[in-house]
């Protein structure tokens, strides 16, 4: 069930609930240009294990209220306010993409027991000779240019938006048909998938391309909490095909996080990782939330 949380300056903050009655959850946290639709049929899983899962829309997408300028532990504050409105006493925390570092961060909030990231993004900090050794010349030029220019960032962001507004099921489905190679082996899955993926990509970018650059600048700025910091058990989920987020990115992640472990998923990339690999990293995330209440 979609609901609304009024925030404490007055914002709107849009989330899901899968109706199991519990104060131990799992918690779902998008990727940059989609909303919480992509976790649907994880939501849906939740429920007939009888494990709550509560997913939300960051701002500006959906019905949550758009916040200009915005830093990743700016949503992480959000998730904060979500948590104690929820009453929430134990959660875990799992993110896909961008929504990896947000999961990250929400390991620094009282009740967090454990993350899962998903193909998740890094942490970037230009002053951090670790990083530098990780990241592309080409990929760290970029990044410069639009942490410096927001709108230039707003303008590079917004030359699909046409496109992309109005992306359909079918278009969702037969592109990921051409492209996955492993598509005819998970069709039905794939079939719900594009359906959920392509209305959370009309959900993010109903109110403009703004908010997608917001979110996106929030994830190529330094994100307020250092990730060397965390010190609750972090599993990292990443498919060795990833091109938009490659593996190098999961393993600096993983490297800078005591104690953190790293499952590289084999003939995997971005996408599929959220179909094929959807199985074991739902497991992987009950699992660490059951385990913690036996504690």
């Amino acid at each position: 069930m979609n609901r609304q949380l009024t925030l404490a300056d007055g914002r709107k903050l849009e989330y899901t609930d899968n109706g199991v009655e519990s104060s131990n959850t799992l918690i779902f946290h998008h990727g940059t240009t989609i909303g919480f639709d992509v976790w649907n049929a994880w939501l849906k899983l939740c429920l007939e294990s009888g494990v709550r899962a509560v997913a939300l829309n960051r701002p500006g997408v959906g019905a949550s209220t758009r916040k200009p300028g915005r830093r990743m532990a700016d949503d992480v504050s959000d998730v904060r306010e979500l948590i104690e409105h929820l009453e929430v006493e134990r959660f875990v925390s799992v993110g896909w993409s961008g929504g990896g570092g947000r999961a990250l961060g929400s390991a620094f909030i009282d009740g967090c027991v454990g993350v899962h990231t998903i193909a998740g993004i890094p942490s970037q900090d230009p002053n951090d000779p670790r990083w530098m050794a990780a990241v592309s010349l080409e990929r760290h030029e970029k990044a410069q240019i639009n942490r410096a220019d927001f709108e230039a960032l707003l303008k590079t962001r917004s030359a699909n938006f046409d496109e992309e507004k109005d992306v359909t099921s079918a278009f969702m489905l037969a592109d990921l048909e051409q492209y996955l190679p492993r598509f005819a082996d998970f069709k039905d899955e794939y079939t719900v998938f594009a359906d959920d993926f392509a209305r959370s990509i009309r959900v993010a970018l109903a109110n403009g391309p703004e908010a997608d650059a917001d979110d996106y600048a929030a994830n190529i700025h330094l994100w307020g909490f250092d990730i060397d910091q965390i010190n609750k058990p972090v599993t990292i989920w990443h498919g060795d095909l990833d091109e938009d987020v490659e593996i190098q990115y999961g393993e600096y992640n993983q490297s800078q996080i005591p104690g953190s472990k790293f499952v590289r998923l084999e003939g995997l990339g971005h996408i599929d990782i959220m179909v094929e690999a959807r199985d074991a990293i739902l497991k992987g995330a009950i699992d660490s939330l059951q385990n913690s209440e036996n504690h």
